[in-house]
C-alpha cells in the first residue's frame, strides 16, 4: 500500500513538475503570441514609425500601470505553487486551490490585456489594422529583431 502512495505522488510530482516546465518555457517563447496573439501587439507597435507610436504611448503606458498588480499576483502565485508542491505533508486540497487562485489571476490579467487590446486596435488606422490581422499569431523575424525600444518618455 506505502510503495502505492509513494508511486502516486511521484507520478503526480513529476507530472507537476512538467506542466510547470512547460509554463515557463510557454512564458519564455519568442512567438508572437503564443495561446493568446493579443498579447504581443506592444511588441508588434515597434515596426510603426515613431509619430505612431508617439500616438500610442498612453494607451501602452495604461497597459503597462494597469498589468503591474497582476503580474505581481502572478508572481505570488508562482511561489505559492512551489510551495504547495513542495509543502510536507503535501495535500492535493492546498495544491488545488493554490491552481485555482492561479487560473483565476491568469483571467483577470488576460481579461485586462484584451481591454488594452481593444482600446489600441481602436486607435489604429485601416491600413494598421489590416497589418496587424495579418500579423496575428506569425512568428515573424521583424517582431524579434532588437529595434529602437519602444520608448515611454515623452520627445
Amino acid at each position: 500500500m506505502k510503495s502505492k502512495w509513494l508511486a502516486t505522488v511521484v507520478i503526480l510530482s513529476l507530472g507537476l513538475n512538467l506542466a510547470l516546465a512547460g509554463y515557463i518555457l510557454g512564458a519564455r517563447s519568442k512567438s508572437f503570441g503564443g495561446f493568446d496573439p493579443t498579447r504581443q501587439y506592444i511588441r508588434w507597435a515597434r515596426h510603426l514609425p515613431e509619430s505612431r507610436r508617439a500616438d500610442l504611448r498612453p494607451i501602452i503606458r495604461g497597459h503597462f500601470s494597469s498589468m503591474r498588480p497582476h503580474i505581481n499576483n502572478l508572481r505570488e502565485g508562482q511561489k505559492n505553487l512551489r510551495r504547495a508542491v513542495a509543502a510536507e505533508p503535501f495535500t492535493s486540497q492546498l495544491l488545488e486551490q493554490t491552481l485555482q487562485q492561479l487560473r483565476k489571476e491568469h483571467l483577470n490579467a488576460q481579461k485586462l490585456g484584451h481591454k488594452s487590446f481593444v482600446l489600441f486596435v481602436q486607435s489604429l488606422t485601416p491600413d494598421e489594422r489590416r497589418q496587424l490581422a495579418a500579423d496575428l499569431g506569425k512568428r515573424s523575424q521583424r517582431h524579434h529583431r532588437k529595434p529602437d525600444r519602444l520608448r515611454m518618455e515623452n520627445h
